[in-house]
C-alpha cells in the first residue's frame, strides 16, 4: 500500500503525530492510570481469553457502557480525539483508515467476485440440467 498523498507532505505527517501525542497525554492521566491498574489487578491474561462477562466489565472500567462511551471516560476522550474533525490531525487519521478500508475492499472484491462468479456458474449449470 502506498502512503496517501496527505501523509507524504510533511504537514500531514506532523498533524497525524499531533493526534498520537494527544492520545498519549490522555493515557498518562492519573485517572486512566488508575483504571489500567484496576484492570491489571482484576484480570489476567489476554483479552480474548476472558469470558464475555469479564470483557464487558473490562470495557466498563475503560468507559464503555454497552451502548456508548461514558462522558469523560478514557475511551470517550480517545474516540473524540481521533474523530473530532476540528482537532489538528484528526482528518489525517480518518483518511488513513478510509484508505485502508478502500484497499481491503478492493482486495476482498477480487476474491469474493471470483467466488460469486463460481457460485453463479454452478447454480446456472444445475438449473440447466
Amino acid at each position: 500500500m502506498k502512503w496517501p498523498s496527505f501523509i507524504k507532505n510533511g504537514e500531514g505527517a506532523l498533524n497525524l503525530l499531533e493526534v498520537y501525542k494527544r492520545c498519549f497525554e490522555i493515557t498518562l492521566d492519573e485517572d486512566v492510570v488508575a483504571s489500567v491498574e484496576a484492570i491489571k489487578s482484576k484480570f489476567s491474561g489476554a483479552f480474548r481469553n476472558l469470558t464475555n462477562l469479564q470483557k464487558q466489565d473490562y470495557l466498563r472500567i475503560l468507559g464503555f457502557n454497552g451502548s456508548g462511551y461514558n462522558p469523560g471516560s478514557y475511551l470517550e476522550r480517545v474516540y473524540t480525539t481521533l474523530t473530532d474533525s476540528e482537532k489538528k490531525g484528526s482528518n489525517e487519521f480518518i483518511k488513513i483508515f478510509n484508505s485502508l478500508k478502500a484497499n481491503v475492499n478492493q482486495g476482498m472484491y477480487a476474491t469474493h467476485g471470483m467466488i460469486y462468479q463460481y457460485i453463479l456458474m454452478i447454480t446456472t449449470e444445475k438449473e440447466l440440467m
